[in-house]
């Protein structure tokens, strides 16, 4: 029971989390929140089918992928706008 806990509060969390580094926008952010959460639903079902696991678990697993790659995303626009800023 506490896995299927932990796995329902990542599944609720993740996207916002998603949503909240890439933009500062309310409106986007709900927007990034929906496709990423769809996204990674649908992918993770996809891929749990495919190596025979656990579909909560992959979804997770995929929505875990997308935030690293949406902070190394937000990390490298960061540090463009401040060399641009620095250059200017």
């Amino acid at each position: 029971q506490a896995v299927g806990i932990i796995l329902t509060v990542a599944m609720l969390i993740t996207p916002g989390c998603i949503g909240y580094v890439l933009t500062k926008r309310f409106d986007k952010m709900l927007m990034i929140a929906i496709a990423a959460s769809v996204a990674s639903s649908l992918s993770g079902t996809y891929l749990s089918y495919f190596i025979n696991g656990a579909t909560g678990a992959c979804i997770v697993l995929v929505q875990a992928t997308l935030f690293i790659i949406s902070m190394c995303w937000s990390r490298r626009l960061l540090l463009r706008k401040t060399m641009n800023s620095a250059q200017a």
